[in-house]
């Protein structure tokens, strides 16, 4: 499984990617986990990709994805084409819009995570932890506890406890449905 997270600089794209290669390894499956950023490591595009293998992971570039998480809209555009065509597509509603609909068999889910974190924890950044929970509940990706444990070890010491709330939260919104647009 290929599953790309993007968005822009100080969302906190790097530490889900992070989050889900660790916890795919402490699953016991092989994970292999990459990032990049742009120059202004702030407000510049990012991106973690993370491949989740039962076997040996030769790939170490995929060219597709099964699973795009954007934060953005400049990220969303410039990635978008790398999902596959039946691939799963998460958005953050507050961020990213289409004007047309998406290519047929993209199962696209959206969610307004920037202003559900803000509103629900008063911190903007929150929003790639909901996503993740949310990426979980609709993919089934592993385990919530071995999921929480990865976080945990990830975020910074003190925040833990608002991480594992907020993953929670994603992980909990039912009532999503797919759609083309």
């Amino acid at each position: 499984m290929n599953i790309r997270f993007c968005g822009f600089g100080g969302q906190g794209i790097l530490v889900a990617g992070r989050i889900l290669g660790e916890a795919a390894t402490a699953a016991g499956r092989n994970a292999m986990q990459t990032e990049s950023y742009g120059s202004a490591s702030r407000g510049g595009t990012s991106n973690s990709d993370v491949i989740i293998s039962d076997g040996e992971i030769y790939e170490l570039e995929p060219q597709e994805f099964d699973i795009l998480v954007a934060l953005s809209q400049q990220a969303c555009d410039k990635f978008l084409a790398t999902l596959q065509p039946d691939g799963i597509l998460l958005t953050d509603s507050d961020l990213v819009k289409f004007d047309k609909p998406l290519p047929e068999g993209i199962k696209h889910y959206s969610l307004g995570a920037t202003e559900l974190a803000h509103h629900k924890f008063g911190r903007d950044i929150l929003a790639n932890i909901i996503m993740i929970g949310l990426l979980n509940s609709i993919a089934k990706i592993m385990p919530d506890d071995i999921l929480e444990t990865a976080i945990t070890s990830v975020v910074p010491p003190g925040t833990e406890k608002v991480n594992i709330e907020a993953y929670r939260l994603g992980k909990g919104i039912t009532g999503l449905n797919y759609t083309n647009y």
